[in-house]
């Protein structure tokens, strides 16, 4: 499946027209609560939009996953995939290089040991992204950090969390996002949400 994002052009009519949904705006986050990747289509896997929330930092002492609540620098993390050399590319500032990724990465060539971590209610299992990944997000964040891959191996579903047993016909997977594969908002909502506060606030802030 091929989820693809509609021209303007294209949505001012659907939306004149229909009653229907359309989508305006298309981002993944590749590593949980750093910057996410605009795009205009992308394929759909059993965990959501590919390689959306694959990748996820913990705290290497505690085994805590973190975000943008205990580590707000993160968000200055800027994320570039590279479909033609097969990588995923962080950068942020004051770091001198970028820590390159590769997209698909292979369990006995690029992934350490299993590590067990809770994402809110669920034990999810990761594997490390080795030495040189942990030193980078503990380099810019000041605090011993690790980076994980979600294990393709295992397979964590969420079910339990929809509004009532067989509302979805497919059992919803997740990776390492807080719940759901996929994140919606809405027009309505973020102009509801502009006007209760101070400075205005893009779909990327959600």
């Amino acid at each position: 499946m091929v989820l693809s994002k509609m021209a303007e052009a294209d949505t001012k009519a659907a939306a004149a027209n229909s009653s229907g949904w359309v989508v305006e705006a298309l981002y993944t986050y590749p590593v949980k609560s750093c910057q996410g990747v605009a795009l205009d289509e992308s394929l759909v896997g059993e965990t959501g939009l590919v390689y959306d929330r694959l990748w996820m930092v913990i705290n290497s002492k505690t085994g805590c996953f973190v975000t943008q609540r205990q580590m707000p620098q993160l968000a200055l993390v800027s994320v570039k995939i590279d479909q033609n050399h097969g990588t995923l590319e962080l950068s942020a500032p004051n770091m001198e290089t970028a820590l390159r990724l590769p997209l698909h990465p292979q369990k006995d060539k690029h992934l350490g040991e299993r590590v067990k971590v809770r994402v809110w209610y669920d034990d999810v299992i990761g594997r490390c992204c080795g030495d040189d990944a942990s030193a980078w997000f503990t380099q810019f964040t000041g605090r011993p950090a690790r980076l994980l891959y979600k294990d393709p191996d295992e397979h964590r579903l969420v079910s339990r969390y929809l509004p009532k047993e067989g509302s979805c016909e497919t059992p919803p997977k997740s990776g390492f996002a807080d719940v759901f594969p996929f994140h919606i908002t809405t027009r309505q909502s973020l102009q509801d949400v502009n006007s209760r506060v101070p400075r205005p606030l893009t779909h990327q802030h959600f």
